[in-house]
């Protein structure tokens, strides 16, 4: 009797073993459908409500991103007291400007993070990021896959992309297990760069 009853568990959990095996690959097909959609992005325009929390400050702003695999350019578009501030992203660093004249609000991290180095870094880690984890969860209403990625030692991202569209709708950037950084992206478009004829 108690063998029977072993064996009919047994092929009642068979189906649920396998959905999590099929998961498991879901997950890695989707993870792989984000990282190509980023990657064949010729170019990348996202609009972003941030907060950096200092720890003894917390700012909270909004700006616009237009840039490609090598760089780009913020604008912020508020507060309205510095909204038009311009930096400018690329290999070689970033310069922050408005009207001329260089401002830095300084490093989130240990490791140097400003927020102004967020979006070129989060495309980096959806680019290339070692995948740490994934999951599915529900933002508000709608049905997104999340990926986490180690930035560095000390430094990790989560980032909520929308499950039909591919696209980035939440990031947080925690230094340490806090959270420094967070990202909610009111736009998002990567735009394919043209097939090229050979």
């Amino acid at each position: 009797m108690k063998r029977a009853v072993a064996l009919l568990l047994t092929i009642a959990l068979l189906p649920l073993a396998a959905s999590c095996r099929i998961s498991g690959r879901s997950a890695q097909r989707l993870s792989q459908a984000i990282r190509d959609k980023i990657k064949n992005a010729s170019t990348v325009t996202l609009s972003v409500n941030v907060r950096a929390d200092y720890v003894d400050r917390v700012y909270d702003f909004s700006f616009s991103f237009t840039g490609g695999g090598e760089g780009g350019e913020i604008t912020i578009t508020a507060p309205e007291s510095i909204a038009g501030l311009k930096a400018h992203l690329s290999k070689s660093g970033t310069r922050l400007e408005y009207d001329g004249a260089f401002l830095d609000t300084g490093p989130l991290t240990w490791d140097g993070l400003s927020p102004a180095e967020a979006v070129p870094l989060l495309l980096d880690q959806w680019r290339e990021g070692y995948i740490s984890n994934t999951s599915y969860e529900k933002l508000g209403d709608t049905d997104a896959f999340v990926i986490a990625t180690e930035v560095s030692d000390s430094i990790s991202q989560r980032t909520w992309f929308d499950r039909e569209s591919l696209l980035p709708l939440r990031s947080e950037l925690s230094e340490n297990g806090r959270l420094v950084l967070t990202c909610e992206f009111t736009h998002a478009s990567f735009g394919e760069a043209p097939d090229q004829e050979g």
